[in-house]
């Protein structure tokens, strides 16, 4: 927690918090951040700090994903903070785990949180910062919407009106739709610390960067940007890609990913040769 962005002491931050659980936002499983290799030490660190596991909430930000399994827990957090945690799945249609907030959307709508989150004493979120095929990068805000959102609104974030908008596309932020909506919605509730993590071509952490949401976010974006981004000079006739495997491509919907991220290097009538398991179907 060291040199975190615009956070005076993330210390003062747990020895303050209000009353309430603290609830630790986690990507789904399809998301390969390597939690079991970290989150054992940071959840050891909050008890050093005084804080009893029976405080604490991993909250899995599905989306409108299905439920995670047990083994699915064990395989992200390890055997024992899945057995000594309480581990709770968002559920976008159960209306009695969603509160709905103050303030409306970018695009005018009103916004339904999972109460977990809202209602928690200290809310910390984490995210992997990559290039993200509709809503520029992944991370940050995308924790929150469409992670933690209602139903309605994981359908309009998703939905025609804002993916047929010419910058809802990888690597594009400004007038963005889909990073308006979720970036408004997340200043309706934001997190008290946002944690985001950038992998390397193995899947490995290769930097951490924390703080408060947008300004360490944006910081994460920039490094991203920076390290994985680099122009494409010439358009290619054929391109060979995937979407980086298990479990990127454990479905295709996922898997697709990898295949719109290759559209603006491919000559008109080109080719694309893409990868995926898919072993979960479409």
């Amino acid at each position: 927690m060291k040199n975190a962005v615009e956070v005076d002491s993330f210390d003062d931050l747990v020895m303050q918090r209000k009353a309430g659980k603290i609830v630790i936002v986690v990507s789904y499983i399809t998301r390969p951040i390597p939690y079991f290799e970290f989150l054992p030490e940071f959840l050891l660190y909050l008890e050093t700090k005084g804080v009893d596991k029976y405080e604490i909430i991993i909250l899995v930000a599905t989306g409108m994903h299905r439920s995670s399994t047990y083994q699915e827990h064990i395989q992200m957090f390890g055997k024992s903070v899945t057995e000594n945690y309480q581990i709770v799945d968002h559920d976008c249609e159960n209306e009695n785990e969603l509160s709905e907030s103050d303030g409306l959307s970018w695009s005018g709508s009103k916004v339904k949180l999972n109460k977990y989150y809202v209602e928690a004493g200290l809310r910390i979120t984490t995210g992997l910062v990559e290039p993200h095929f509709m809503a520029g990068f992944s991370g940050g805000r995308k924790a929150i919407c469409p992670s933690l959102v209602a139903l309605n609104a994981v359908r309009k974030f998703h939905g025609y009106t804002f993916l047929s908008h010419p910058n809802a596309s990888s690597t594009f932020m400004r007038d963005n739709p889909c990073n308006d909506e979720n970036t408004s919605i997340a200043k309706l509730c934001p997190p008290d610390f946002s944690i985001n993590i950038v992998l390397d071509n193995h899947k490995k952490v290769n930097t951490v960067i924390s703080g408060e949401l947008f300004a360490s976010y944006a910081k994460a974006v920039k490094y991203v940007k920076q390290a994985c981004c680099p122009q494409v000079k010439q358009k290619a006739d054929v391109a060979i890609t995937s979407s980086g495997g298990y479990p990127l491509d454990a479905t295709f919907y996922q898997f697709v990913k990898g295949i719109v991220n290759c559209l603006p290097t491919i000559k008109t009538g080109g080719e694309i040769i893409a990868f995926g398991a898919c072993i979960e179907g479409i």
